[in-house]
This record gives structure tokens, C-alpha cells and sequence, in this order.
């Protein structure tokens, strides 16, 4: 009953002028968002226990490394990159999708999108 009469309340005293600042704080809440989601970078560094490779994220490919259990296998398509195999049981690995960095702990396999000249998104 409380609850019911807090909304009516609300809804009475709410202007035309109110809804357009929601409306506003909304729409540049979602340009912030997605501007931090973007991934930025050109290059990927992948550490394996085969070593430290970094591949280009201008290429688009798929490249193999060697892990603790097997072979991980990275695609990089359309400046993103994602994880397509992994012999790890749980494939946590592949359904990251496309992201800034890829983890699979079992095949201890780490991917880290970079920018070549070493910025991060706060220094740009």
C-alpha cells in the first residue's frame, strides 16, 4: 500500500522538465558506457607457457599457441579478438567472446589487447 502511494506521489509532482533531464542524464550515460566498452589497441600479447607472443590486431587471423594442457586457439577479426578453442574442460575460455582480456586458467593462456605505444584508455 506504502509503495503504491510513494509512486502516485512521485508521478503527481514530476514536470515535463524533469522527464527531459532524465531523458538527458540517460543518453549521456550510455555515450559514457560505450565509449569505456570500446577496445582500443593494435596489437594483442599473449602469454603461454610456450612464451610471450604478440600478434596485430590489423591482421586478421588465427593463431595457435601452446598452453599447460594444449594448444589455445586466438582469432583476430575486425580489430577484436577472441579465444575458438581451448583443450580446457570448461571452455570458460571461449565463451568470453570478444574482449579487452581473455584469461584461460587451466591452459594458463592470457590474452591482453595493447596499445603499441604503451597508453592505456585513461592516458588517451
Amino acid at each position: 500500500m506504502r509503495a503504491k502511494w510513494i509512486f502516485t506521489k512521485i508521478f503527481q509532482e514530476t514536470r515535463p522538465l524533469d522527464y527531459l533531464l532524465f531523458a538527458l542524464i540517460l543518453v549521456g550515460a550510455i555515450y559514457v558506457m560505450q565509449d569505456s566498452l570500446r577496445v582500443s589497441g593494435d596489437k594483442i600479447t599473449v602469454h603461454a607457457e610456450g612464451g610471450v607472443y604478440e600478434f596485430s590486431l590489423k591482421e586478421d587471423g588465427i593463431h595457435r599457441v601452446k598452453g599447460h594442457l594444449g594448444e589455445t586457439v586466438i582469432e583476430i577479426k575486425g580489430g577484436r579478438t577472441h579465444i575458438i578453442s581451448s583443450p580446457c574442460k570448461n571452455k570458460t575460455c571461449i565463451r568470453q567472446g570478444f574482449g579487452k582480456t581473455l584469461v584461460c586458467l587451466p591452459n594458463k593462456v592470457i590474452v591482453h589487447v595493447e596499445d603499441s605505444e604503451g597508453y592505456d584508455a585513461i592516458a588517451q
